[in-house]
């Protein structure tokens, strides 16, 4: 589903470039559910960027669901994302003066589905996340936990295959971060791939396996079937 050769990326800062990876290697199988861990700074948020076709790479190769990716152009790259790709995020991305439903039911706008059958999607969702009777509440009338449900909501409203999520409970409580991640491990279990990034051992422990960022390598776990051992316990 996911694999990546070599990967190298910088930024540029005050006029020089800023290597943030340096050759990333991996494989994520379809159906994995696999959580990447690493320091701060160590690119692990930049690599799920690259995976969620939201920021380029300078080179080597990702190729997501048999698609090479460094031929694609803009236009392309938000029909895959729209059609492939889930995105759950630690600040929820909610927009402020939309109400829940609608906010679940952007990526059917974007995917040219009619207001109705929008309103229908997204409430079934919202439903089956316990938050059906919140459906016309807007973000700042929900609780963190309950904004984050809206955005797993709206990461599944097209039925992608691939769910990306950076760090999804650090805004939570340890409470409400138990019952997020819960929610990843049934949407999993239905079939998904999850690739999520996290710098809590805890909430890697749901996951199948740990992939293991540090200086913008894959140093650990960047293949199915390789030990991830204690990666969790390795990150500073």
């Amino acid at each position: 589903m996911v694999e990546v050769e070599a990967l190298r990326k910088s930024y540029r800062v005050g006029g020089r470039a800023l290597p943030v990876l340096h050759g990333a290697s991996l494989r994520i199988e379809r159906g994995e559910f696999v959580a990447i861990m690493g320091a701060s700074g160590s690119g692990k948020s930049t690599l799920l960027s690259i995976l969620g076709l939201l920021e380029s790479y300078e080179g080597g190769r990702y190729t997501l669901a048999g698609h090479d990716t460094r031929a694609l152009d803009e236009d392309r790259a938000a029909k895959l994302r729209n059609a492939l790709l889930g995105f759950v995020f630690q600040s929820f991305h909610l927009l402020s003066h939309k109400t829940a439903w609608e906010n679940v039911a952007l990526p059917l706008a974007y995917a040219g589905v009619a207001r109705p059958e929008r309103r229908r999607r997204a409430l079934s969702l919202l439903a089956r996340l316990g938050l059906d009777a919140r459906a016309e509440h807007r973000p700042d009338e929900l609780s963190g936990g309950q904004r984050q449900r809206v955005a797993i909501a709206r990461a599944l409203a097209n039925n992608p295959p691939v769910i990306l999520a950076d760090e999804p409970t650090g805004n939570l409580d340890s409470k409400t971060s138990g019952e997020v991640m819960q929610l990843f491990r049934e949407i999993h279990a239905r079939g998904r791939t999850i690739v999520l990034v996290t710098h809590e051992p805890a909430v890697a422990a749901a996951a199948d396996r740990v992939i293991l960022v540090r200086d913008g390598r894959v140093v650990q776990g960047n293949a199915a079937g390789d030990a991830a051992g204690d990666a969790a316990g390795e990150v500073p």
